[in-house]
């Protein structure tokens, strides 16, 4: 995984490294969720890589122990979400 920093330099980092730095700080937080919904919402053609952001995001959730994002794709002759 590829950071690009606010200086336009990058530095990257392994997916284990991140699951670590995650992990790390959520467990210094209380892990009691009474309710809790992640949602995702995209434009089928876009040119902004979101279908990579909505994996991503899984991939957090997942690393959290929270289900699965519900995801919305709006198609291109949708004219509002």
């Amino acid at each position: 995984m590829e950071a690009i920093r606010a200086d336009k330099t990058s530095n990257a980092i392994t997916r284990a490294q991140f699951a670590d730095a995650i992990t790390r700080t959520v467990n210094n937080r209380c892990r009691a969720y009474k309710n809790c919904f992640a949602s995702s919402i995209r434009w089928e053609v876009d040119n902004t890589i979101a279908s990579a952001d909505s994996e991503n995001f899984q991939t957090i959730l997942s690393t959290l122990n929270l289900d699965p994002a519900e995801f919305a794709i709006l198609t291109e002759q949708d004219q509002m979400p």
